[in-house]
């Protein structure tokens, strides 16, 4: 296992128990996926598995996550095996009585409540332990609600429920502890999960920014490029900004740092290029697998609708990161200094091959993302095989799974105890209330409505898995845009944009508050810096709900149009932004550049044509300007 801070380091016996669990929970997530416990005698129904894979995983959470930072980290206290023994009590319980569960009625015996409110307890702390307070905080307040909200006010008034009801729902339906989410955790982003882990194992990470350096390192800015790249590829798969920045971050912001970057922009590259990967098609930190089983469409249809939007917002990062190199007028690396392109492909092309296979199942085939990813992992054995140094040893192996359920342990609890947030919201009918609210309070005005979304999603975005936050909004807010006659995409798309971009919108931004540890620089400044460079996640979501036509729904000429325009948006949005085009820019043409830009990338013809013809005038202008007025170097 990796060493982290956050999690227990054991060894002798408690060592090799501990890593013995973990590494069972991933052998056992494993063969449920190829289909082991599908037929004959170890049959399991898709719920019995869910639940026991809840109780593996609760038991690794106990084992390798204090309690506190004070709580001892080379053994397990006596608090800690009895929340190990709760937690396979009361998962035990539902495996045993499944059956027999689906036939009857969702009542709950006095033996069954206590039990009930027990993994509620439990289910809880476990997920205070893996990402803190704020999941378990809105999880009590769900369920509180479901209790007294016949007591509140206006459109949140509701028929309130009697505990044992709310805890039955909770624990013996089959949508709540152990529901949808926890169903796409612990089989589809289990499989991404233990394939980044295996691409790790075999040196992926070090591949991607090898050949990312390789490509771009010699032109100016060369390793802020690489990092947006290698940042955006991991962060793709990974689905976590915070993962990804601490990971891929401690090589790229050195790197960024020594080519002569200031620590602020350095920390603020790789927040906004880490955090973009869950809105990256064609994985999509696994919430695209999550959105598709929301929207009941194919899950091609999200990648699509997603591709342009996440295209935009690495242009931009992108033009802004060159923009500064000139500003600065910071050249590339050497070439001797940097890894050769041909042998970096020589000695790592196989980790290509897998994502290709990954795609191709995935986008050609149609298959499951489960068995897509399988497919992958076993092509990546294969050719990995053929290297000594690549090749998968058997402490690879057992690392690879106890790393991968280690991570789920960040992962699985929040599903399940967002699964009472489900649960809750759905006996009390808060979701058609609360967006009938939000639309009230908008007053139908669609404007209105998505400044009010906007702000709810960063508010319940920060510091919470894109996933998990993704999940509650789907619920509450997406239906208050479809009200108003939004395509479900988009509005999904929406509050996924917005929670994502929380990891870098200060004041929490707890992506930058990682990569400002790295990078040595103050944490609100990287945060303003992470703001400017991932400017466009900001934008873009207004335009796409108000024009379908930026989700690639329409004719092909106004598609065509449509990506054009809000390119060469996103050129000037970068230019306002960085105060750069070809030399230093004064406010009011900086002003004027993000006027264009907001005419080019909302797609209209009238506003395009106003946009192009005021951005090339401002390119003339400047253009001939340029041989007289030298670029001053800073």
């Amino acid at each position: 296992m990796q060493e982290s801070s956050r999690t227990r380091q054991f060894s002798g016996p408690a060592g090799k128990v501990t890593s013995a669990v973990a590494i069972i929970f991933s052998i056992y997530e494993l063969l449920y996926v190829l289909g082991f416990f599908s037929t004959g005698y170890a049959f399991l129904y898709p719920g019995q598995f869910r639940v026991l894979a809840l109780a593996l995983i609760l038991t690794v959470v106990f084992l390798f996550l204090p309690a506190h930072k004070s709580a001892p980290r080379d053994k397990v206290p006596w608090y800690d095996i009895l929340a190990v023994v709760l937690s396979c009590l009361v998962c035990g319980y539902i495996f045993v009585i499944y059956e027999a569960l689906v036939e009857r009625p969702v009542i709950a015996a006095a033996h069954e409540t206590v039990l009930g409110i027990v993994a509620i307890v439990v289910i809880l702390e476990a997920a205070r332990r893996a990402v803190g307070m704020v999941i378990p905080v809105l999880a009590a307040v769900f369920f509180a609600y479901a209790l007294w909200c016949d007591y509140l006010p206006g459109f949140l008034e509701g028929r309130g429920y009697s505990l044992t009801r709310v805890v039955a729902s909770s624990y013996l339906f089959d949508g709540g502890l152990f529901g949808m989410v926890l169903h796409v955790v612990v089989i589809v982003i289990f499989m991404f999960v233990l394939f980044g882990s295996f691409l790790q194992a075999t040196g992926a990470s070090k591949f991607f920014v090898d050949l990312s350096l390789a490509l771009f390192g010699h032109v100016r800015g060369g390793p802020a490029k690489a990092a947006v790249i290698g940042s955006s590829l991991m962060g793709m798969v990974n689905g976590s900004p915070l993962a990804n920045v601490a990971t891929t971050g401690v090589v790229t912001i050195p790197m960024m740092k020594n080519l002569g970057y200031r620590p602020t922009f350095a920390g603020a590259v790789e927040s906004v290029a880490s955090t973009g990967g869950t809105l990256l098609p064609p994985v999509m930190g696994a919430t695209a697998f999550l959105m598709a089983e929301f929207l009941q469409i194919p899950y091609l249809a999200v990648c699509v609708a997603a591709l342009l939007p996440s295209i935009l917002y690495y242009l931009a990062v992108f033009i802004m990161v060159d923009l500064e190199a000139v500003k600065c007028g910071l050249v590339g690396m050497d070439r001797k200094d940097l890894p050769s392109l041909k042998k970096t492909l020589k000695q790592g092309w196989h980790y290509l091959l897998p994502v290709v296979v990954l795609i191709y199942y995935l986008a050609v085939r149609a298959y499951s993302p489960e068995v897509s990813c399988a497919y992958a992992l076993a092509v990546l054995l294969v050719v990995s095989a053929f290297k000594k140094e690549t090749r998968m040893t058997l402490k690879k192996l057992i690392d690879a799974f106890e790393a991968t359920a280690v991570t789920m342990t960040q992962i699985a609890p929040v599903a399940s105890a967002i699964g009472i947030i489900v649960t809750c919201i759905a006996l009390t009918g808060l979701d058609l209330r609360l967006s009938g609210g939000l639309v009230q309070m908008a007053g139908g005005n669609l404007a209105v409505l998505m400044i009010l979304a906007a702000i709810t999603s960063l508010i319940l975005g920060m510091g919470v898995p894109p996933l998990s936050s993704y999940v509650m909004l789907a619920l509450l807010v997406a239906p208050a845009f479809v009200s108003l006659g939004v395509t479900p995409i988009g509005a999904h798309l929406f509050i996924l944009y917005f929670t994502t971009i929380s990891f870098i919108t200060p004041p929490v931004c707890v992506a930058v508050y990682v990569a400002s540890g790295i990078s040595g620089a103050p944490f609100m400044q990287t945060g303003i810096e992470a703001v400017k460079l991932g400017v466009v996640a900001f934008i873009v979501p207004f335009m796409f709900i108000l024009h379908p036509v930026l989700l690639l729904m329409g004719t092909p000429l106004k598609i065509f149009i449509a990506v054009l325009t809000s390119s060469i948006g996103c050129v000037a949005l970068s230019i306002a932004v960085a105060g750069y085009f070809f030399k230093p820019v004064a406010w009011s043409e900086r002003a004027l550049m993000g006027i264009v830009a907001l005419l080019l990338i909302h797609p209209d013809w009238w506003s395009d044509a106003l946009g192009l013809g005021v951005f090339g005038i401002l390119f003339v202008f400047h253009w001939v300007k340029r041989k007289k007025t030298p670029a001053p170097v800073t």
